[in-house]
């Protein structure tokens, strides 16, 4: 796993360099003082890990998002969730933030003890890296924010 988690570490640097990643820091726009969130790549990542086709189903007929009862498309609720979820002053984005708060409550204070170095070496470790994910995207370090956006991103 630690081959792996190199790897994907070394892919995901040379793509996208550090003016490239602040220009794509996030679909969200974000007022002062709020959370920070991932980017809705990271976040539609997460979700497609995370939720299954039954909470996806309840997330889109909770906010109107779905238009056939009969035959769902969990792919296509997981797209409306993401193009839903933009903005963060919406009731998509609260829902999905509170969703992963609520279901990743301890990975921010495990992330906070990393170096942003490490973060692709300890997702490699783990079995299920979508705590980490989501720690990692939510920190309050800009480095930690771009390492996570990076590994979603490849």
């Amino acid at each position: 796993m630690k081959n792996i988690a190199l790897d994907i570490e070394k892919q995901a640097v040379t793509p996208l360099e550090d003016k490239e990643i602040s220009n794509t820091n996030s679909c969200f726009n974000r007022p002062k003082g709020h959370m920070e969130l991932p980017d809705c790549v990271t976040l539609t990542l997460l979700m497609a890990m995370t939720m299954n086709s039954k909470d996806i189903r309840k997330m889109c007929s909770k906010h109107c998002l779905k238009s056939n009862k009969i035959n769902f498309d969990p792919g296509l609720g997981l797209w409306s969730l993401h193009t839903a979820g933009h903005d963060q002053e919406m009731p998509v984005a609260k829902d999905l933030s509170r969703y992963f708060k609520r279901r990743f409550s301890t990975a921010s204070s495990r992330v906070g003890s990393l170096d942003p170095d490490d973060l692709a070496q300890s997702i490699g470790d783990r079995q299920w890296p979508a705590p980490l994910l989501w720690g990692a995207g939510t920190d309050p370090r800009l480095e930690m924010r771009k390492r996570a956006q990076i590994l979603s991103h490849t």
